[in-house]
């Protein structure tokens, strides 16, 4: 059950099925007064507006067990996070419900999923985002094991997500367009960004192979002459 409080007056709205089952978390949105997200033992992460109540008005649907922690970011006003029993810790990006999904690796996952991390051994007890905005993505889990991790997803990873003020529900169609162009641009960016870095890795690899091989010929020659060193003392 949820109950919403609005206005000077005390005014109590009821969600009564607020999940299918209980209802683990509940996390108001740092910057909408009327916008809050919770988990719960259906699987599943509602997001809701408090001036209606009588369902969410968005669901996240990738866990595959029940959801016991969720909380919106402090740097970016559409970027939530949510775990529990799956051992996952899933990041949403929900200015990209609608959209295209693009996750080629993964048909289930929505448009809107960002990444997972799936590094905890146990149920996921607690999640929090670094509060420093000079340090975006970055986040702590613990879980059941008595394992906390710090992580943060690869730029490479995130290529995605577009800053909230590149798209606008309420734009207009040409703006929509210019909209689609600037993440079309984004995504071009990353993937070059991506390329770049696989490019650097090669290079950085070959040159430890060239790097190796050049070693191993000094020592062979370093070991040659000195045999040849004992041979000529033997013989004397």
């Amino acid at each position: 059950m949820l109950r919403s409080l609005v206005g000077s007056e005390m005014c109590i709205r009821d969600s009564p099925n607020a999940h299918g089952g209980c209802a683990y978390s509940v996390d108001f949105h740092p910057f909408s007064p009327f916008l809050l997200a919770t988990g719960g033992a259906d699987h599943v992460v509602n997001m809701w507006d408090m001036r209606k109540m009588d369902k969410p008005c968005h669901q996240l649907l990738y866990h595959s067990n029940e959801v016991i922690n969720v909380q919106w970011a402090p740097f970016a006003d559409t970027v939530l996070a949510s775990s529990g029993m799956d051992r996952r810790v899933v990041m949403w990006d929900t200015q990209k419900m609608g959209m295209m999904p693009t996750h080629e690796d993964d048909e289930y996952a929505p448009p809107e999923l960002s990444f997972v991390h799936s590094g905890l051994l146990s149920r996921v007890t607690d999640m929090r985002w670094c509060p420093s905005l000079e340090d975006e993505w970055l986040m702590a889990a613990a879980d059941m094991t008595n394992v906390l991790q710090l992580f943060r997803p690869r730029r490479d990873l995130l290529y995605d997500y577009v800053a909230p003020d590149v798209f606008d529900l309420d734009a207009s169609e040409e703006q929509k367009e210019k909209n689609r162009l600037a993440v079309a641009e984004a995504h071009a960016r990353e993937k070059e960004h991506d390329e770049r870095l696989r490019k650097e890795a090669d290079e950085a690899r070959e040159a430890d192979r060239v790097r190796i091989a050049n070693e191993e010929a000094a020592r062979e020659v370093a070991i040659q002459a000195e045999r040849a060193a004992q041979g000529e003392g033997d013989d004397e």
